[in-house]
This record gives C-alpha cells, structure tokens and sequence, in this order.
C-alpha cells in the first residue's frame, strides 16, 4: 500500500520526516528522521544601510539558511573568486559589519545552500 499526505511548507520553516512501510505483515518501523528547510530561489533584495562606521546588510526572512559570502580585492583588481562565507550568516537576515576603507573593493552575494 502507498500512502502519501500533502503539505503545505513555508519557507524559512524547518520540518521534520519520518517514513513507514505497510504489508501484510503490518507496519515497519520510522525511519530516521530527516528535516528539510525550504527556501526561495528566487532574486532577492540585498538591502543595506551604512551608520557609524559600519554597513547593516540584510534579506528577507524567508532565505534564512542562505549563506552571505563576501570577497575583499584592491580597487583594480574586480571581481575575484575568492569568496568567504561571513560566520553566522546561515542563522539570521542581518549582518552588521565594520568599514575598512583601507581594504579596497569588498563585494557581497548571498548562495543558495
């Protein structure tokens, strides 16, 4: 027998799973639980404001989970790959982080877990 019950998810909600089995033989078992964390992928504001020498970057709560990454190259140099992901960002939609004018171009991408 195959039995399926439909859910609504929200995303930035987590929700947690378990599965059995039915026969003639009656039912098996849970599974182990597994959880999933639904997001959006689609484009998203990455909105910030600049206040006493540091920049306030945020997103919508529902792309909790996202990673905010970052990348520092001098002025000439563009656009690197060296990106790092900023401590903590996968548990809020807000960073705050100090200015250093001295450290060049500082880029900012949030990416999809």
């Amino acid at each position: 027998m195959l039995e399926f019950k439909l859910q609504l998810v929200l995303n930035g909600m987590t929700y947690y799973y378990v599965v059995t089995a039915t026969n003639a033989f009656g039912e098996s078992p849970n599974s182990i639980e597994v959880n999933a964390h639904p997001v959006s992928t689609t484009s998203l504001p990455l909105n910030f404001v600049m206040s006493g020498g540091q920049i306030q970057l945020s997103w919508p709560m529902d792309h909790l989970g996202w990673w905010l990454e970052m990348q520092t190259e001098s002025l000439a140099a563009g656009l690197g790959t060296n990106w790092v992901t900023v401590p903590n960002s996968t548990t809020t939609n807000q960073v705050f982080m100090p200015i250093n004018t001295a450290s060049g171009s500082v880029f900012f991408r949030l990416v999809y877990p």
